[in-house]
């Protein structure tokens, strides 16, 4: 299908694959059930739920600020992200655990210890994780009686807590019961088979924890199926329940998440990172994320391109199924990558927007171009490497590399799985194992391109809405509200209701399309390309400051900025509350000659 700009990256690459290459790739069939041929997905939307069309085998787990689940069938999710109302769709990521530090490690007697003796006495201590074993004498009281007020199992069928679709809800109440009756160990039907959860809530709130007066709410991760590691969806799910039931209770929270994911640009750009940011201002919480112990697992590499062409290696170790390569760089930044396997076959990975694929032996390649998304201002170029024949990766030394082209920033971050997602030994060469890649080439220490104007670097510039226009393609931008200013006071990147064009995006691509005179100058070689324009829409409509923070042809930049000086006032943006705000909008006007 063709890339939807309202999809993550991941997701469309997903939706361009088969079913059967799917599966090679636990990353990218993450989320879907071939039984049901349904995929669970997270969405961001604006207005409410009742507003939004899906059919009636599409279910719909509610979250909190314009964040929801849903389960819906892979030929439904087209039209589904085609409602006005549905911002952004991911599909979900499977979720590892980090490893947990002892109570001495984080010096906490300190704070148990008088004077201040704390205790936990009236607070939850809330445990996302892979479940507890509600008979370990930690949680059990002097009388008999639990410490945990409430286990959502999500991965027992029965009955969930609302509004939630999945699981089975046990209430303190239930497990008292369960605790003093002679079979109760043998019908009880949650467990923590790795011991991890338990290990937790032990460490965080059990009889000798850190907080041993405090209240336990746990949710064990997972699905009913049983398959493959908890995702995403299953966590933001935990995460609102847990809110919601403290926030009813009156009593504050503080919440352990031991589980994490490598996938992103780790600048919290994700509806995952968002939403977790968001509900955290909700009631009075403490989210605390394990970082995990990947700091000399050789997982990540960053850089910073100028003249110099940069080749980095990274080792695949034997016996890899398959494995996934994020890179993540400045959309303005041009460069060529070049891609050889082991066996010395080399490929020019493609410049072109959405997938391409590339056959390396008994392995093949899938590359998904991306552009920014209503959330990423960075272009993210994501590579899978799955099984072509037999049933592993080609293993050794694979050479990825960065030839620049037009470079205006040049720094860019590259990410593996985390180690459990993937061979501990797929890293770099063994002489280099703080960073993910070995370098060949020296990294470089100055900078000698001039870089763009401050206030156009790492903005959070927003995806192409395609339209066919003939020679001229036009794509306006659009987002959502953050609290990130820039150098200029006032004036926000995004915000809750973004200025328009009078009469919406179509009309914008009427305008531009009645209004534009293609210059005879530049209809030679190098007379196509996108402009991207840059501009200030303020607090009454006027457009201010147009610049061109791409450029392809002087005078193709001319032109777009001579377009951008003839428009009408827009509406301007909003905040929350009506009030109305200046807000950066940046248009890219593709010129393309027949």
């Amino acid at each position: 299908m063709e890339q939807d700009e309202k999809f993550e990256n991941q997701l469309n690459l997903a939706l361009d694959l088969s079913e059967e290459e799917r599966e090679k790739s636990k990353d990218l069939d993450a989320g879907y059930d071939k039984e049901t041929d349904q995929w669970e997905i997270i969405f961001r939307y604006a207005g409410t739920l009742d507003t939004i069309r899906w059919s009636d085998t599409t279910r719909i787990e509610p979250l909190s600020m314009g964040y929801a689940i849903a389960y819906i069938k892979e030929d439904e999710l087209e039209a589904f992200g085609a409602n006005e109302q549905v911002i952004y769709i991911e599909k979900p990521k499977n979720l590892l655990l980090s490893r947990q530090p002892s109570i001495a490690a984080s010096c906490m007697l300190s704070v148990k210890n008088p004077p201040l003796s704390l205790t936990g006495r009236g607070v939850f201590v809330a445990v996302i994780d892979t479940g507890i074993d509600i008979f370990h004498p930690d949680f059990i009281d002097e009388n008999g009686d639990t410490k945990i007020y409430a286990l959502w199992d999500q991965t027992v069928k029965g009955s969930p807590p609302k509004p939630f679709l999945n699981g089975n809800l046990y209430t303190k109440e239930e497990i008292n019961k369960v605790l003093h009756s002679e079979s109760g160990r043998y019908d009880f039907r949650s467990r923590d088979r790795s011991g991890h959860g338990t290990h937790v809530a032990s460490i965080c709130a059990g009889i000798n924890g850190v907080a041993p007066e405090a209240e336990l709410i746990v949710v064990k991760l997972g699905d009913t199926r049983e398959k493959g590691f908890p995702r995403t969806t299953q966590l933001m799910t935990a995460l609102q329940y847990v809110i919601n039931e403290a926030s009813q209770a009156g009593r504050p929270v503080a919440v352990n998440i031991s589980y994490g994911h490598n996938y992103g640009d780790h600048r919290g750009n994700s509806l995952l990172e968002r939403f977790i940011s968001q509900i955290a201002q909700q009631w009075k919480c403490t989210i605390c994320i394990g970082t995990g112990n990947e700091g000399n697992s050789g997982k990540h590499k960053q850089g910073k391109l100028i003249k110099e062409e940069q080749k980095i290696l990274l080792d695949i170790a034997p016996f890899e199924q398959n494995l996934n390569l994020q890179i993540w760089k400045d959309f303005v930044d041009e460069l060529r990558i070049q891609l050889e396997s082991p066996s010395g076959i080399s490929y020019e990975i493609t410049d072109q927007q959405g997938k391409s694929q590339y056959s390396y032996g008994n392995t093949i390649v899938f590359v998904y171009n991306g552009y920014p998304t209503p959330y990423n201002v960075r272009q993210e170029i994501f590579l899978s490497f799955i099984v072509q024949e037999g049933n592993h990766i080609e293993s050794g030394q694979w050479n990825l590399t960065l030839i620049p082209r037009n470079i205006r920033n040049g720094e860019y971050q590259m990410w593996l799985p985390v180690s459990l997602g993937s061979n501990q030994e797929t890293i770099s060469d063994s002489t280099n194992a703080s960073v993910m890649f070995g370098e060949v080439c020296p990294t470089p220490v100055e900078d000698t391109i001039p870089m763009v104007e401050k206030d156009t670097v790492n903005k959070q510039e927003l995806p192409e809405l395609p339209q066919n226009m003939g020679l001229i393609e036009i794509t306006p931008i659009s987002g959502e509200i953050i609290t990130v200013k820039d150098s200029l006071a006032d004036v926000l990147e995004v915000a809750a209701v973004m200025p328009e064009f009078p009469g919406g995006a179509q009309e914008l691509m009427k305008f531009i399309s009645a209004n534009i005179e293609y210059p005879e100058i530049a209809q030679g070689d190098m007379g196509q390309g996108r402009v991207i324009v840059r501009f200030i829409v303020d607090k009454e409509g006027n457009i201010i400051q147009p610049k061109v923070v791409r450029s392809v042809d002087p005078y193709l930049d001319k032109e777009a900025l001579r377009i951008v000086g003839l428009m009408p006032k827009w509406k301007p943006g909003e905040l929350d509350d009506g009030t109305k705000v200046a807000v950066h909008f940046t248009i890219p006007v593709m010129f393309r000659q027949q």
